[in-house]
């Protein structure tokens, strides 16, 4: 009883204290606790098309590609002109699609996605890459380990999903002891420079690339060596792609030494020996022109990939369309059919397009009408998991062997048909 009547007493004082006038005291603010409510940042708001600071230079991408000027809903405008018609109307260039149960949009000019937005982000530059994700297409080129500026260019690791690397096996493999890797491992390096992390390697064996001293005396053994080594060595570079074999047989169509003196067998033999090294690896047969109807190589790519499928050896067929002639090209339709009619899913592991009998007036509408041609028919047939450019741009290559962009690496129409055709059909 005591103790609640002090205790009372001093309530009152305080309380008495505190209400007669005199200097305010400060008060002290109490730090939060772990019990106190936190801070809610409020979500922003979507980007407005309007806003997006690179419009300029997407829009300059674009009008650059078709000569300066280009026609928009009925009205030429240069590049200037449109980024303001945009900007004023932006709703007019947005269109929407629901991919996988996600809502994105999309500035689209003339059927071609520019730049991409999802619900709650700031609009980004549409790539090949970014395309062929939502189409279920890895978009590859090569690279040109040579040119020293790659090792900084990061845009790659945006436009492109991997790239293929080459063993020039003739130069590089020169006795049974000397086998040279380090122009393969210099590749792997610029592509990782570049952010690059995926990669195809060409290849196992390659009957048209024979080292020198095994052309001489082809035999089993030394074929087990050569293909040994490249697997391991592909494996320890975390390669996932890996044509085992290209270019085998057909020994009317060209040379092959392995072919000539083991025959088919050595194909099989090479799968076998490459899925016991890697077995985690997606396995290739490659070949070239067997992208053509009824074709020797294309008869003979169905009946080696079906004979290894039945082993279960084998993951996919690469189709190589590597300086394809636009007088040569099949239709979409038989692209998709002879897609369809392979055991396995395919790659096309080179494009690029030899325009050297077309005027020139012609050229670029040739080069469109390829693009579309060969993406339609990758897309729709839905058994087709690449595209792999030959040639990231015109510089890398001979003048015949035209690519999407020009020497100077800018964008040209063909670039935008292959991204029009993507967005075309994604489902």
């Amino acid at each position: 009883m005591k103790i609640k009547l002090l205790f009372t007493t001093l309530f009152l004082v305080m309380f008495l204290s505190a209400c007669v006038p005199g200097t305010a005291t400060p008060i002290t603010t109490a730090t939060p606790t772990a019990t106190s409510t936190p801070t809610i940042t409020p979500t922003p708001a979507p980007q407005n098309l309007a806003d997006a600071p690179d419009l300029p230079t997407w829009v300059e991408d674009y009008v650059h590609a078709y000569g300066g000027k280009v026609t928009v809903n009925g009205a030429e405008m240069d590049a200037e002109q449109l980024t303001e018609a945009i900007r004023q109307n932006p709703e007019r260039f947005t269109q929407t699609k629901v991919i996988s149960g996600i809502k994105y949009f999309f500035f689209v000019l003339n059927g071609a996605p520019l730049a991409i937005q999802s619900n709650d982000s700031v609009w980004v530059q549409v790539t090949l890459k970014i395309m062929g994700n939502f189409s279920g297409i890895e978009i590859f080129s090569t690279i040109d380990p040579e040119n020293t500026k790659l090792e900084s260019e990061k845009y790659w690791g945006d436009e492109y999903n991997g790239t293929l690397v080459i063993s020039d096996q003739s130069g590089s493999i020169t006795s049974r002891n000397d086998f040279d890797y380090s122009w393969l491992d210099y590749q792997i390096q610029v592509a990782r420079n570049s952010g690059i992390s995926q990669f195809r390697f060409e290849s196992g064996l390659m009957g048209y690339d024979v080292p020198g001293w095994l052309t001489l005396n082809v035999n089993q053994d030394d074929v087990d060596l050569v293909l040994r080594n490249n697997i391991e060595h592909a494996k320890s570079l975390g390669i996932q792609n890996i044509v085992v074999v290209n270019e085998a047989g057909c020994l009317s169509e060209r040379k092959d030494p392995y072919f000539s003196k083991l025959g088919e067998n050595y194909v099989i033999r090479a799968f076998e020996l490459a899925h016991e090294i890697y077995p985690e690896a997606n396995l290739i047969y490659g070949d070239a022109n067997n992208h053509i109807p009824g074709y020797i190589t294309t008869e003979w790519t169905k009946h080696i990939s079906k004979a290894l499928l039945e082993k279960r050896l084998i993951q996919s067929v690469g189709v190589e369309l590597f300086n394809v002639k636009p007088i040569d090209l099949p239709t979409e339709d038989q692209l998709i059919n002879v897609f369809k009619n392979y055991p396995v899913p395919v790659r096309i592991t080179g494009f690029n397009v030899n325009l050297d009998n077309v005027p020139e007036n012609q050229r670029d509408d040739t080069l469109n009408q390829v693009v579309e041609t060969v993406f339609g028919a990758c897309i729709k047939s839905k058994v087709c998991k690449e595209i792999s450019l030959w040639g990231n741009n015109d510089s890398l290559e001979e003048p015949k062997n035209i690519t999407l962009r020009f020497a100077d690496n800018q964008k040209k129409e063909a670039y935008f048909i292959a991204l029009r055709t993507l967005y075309e059909n994604l489902q």
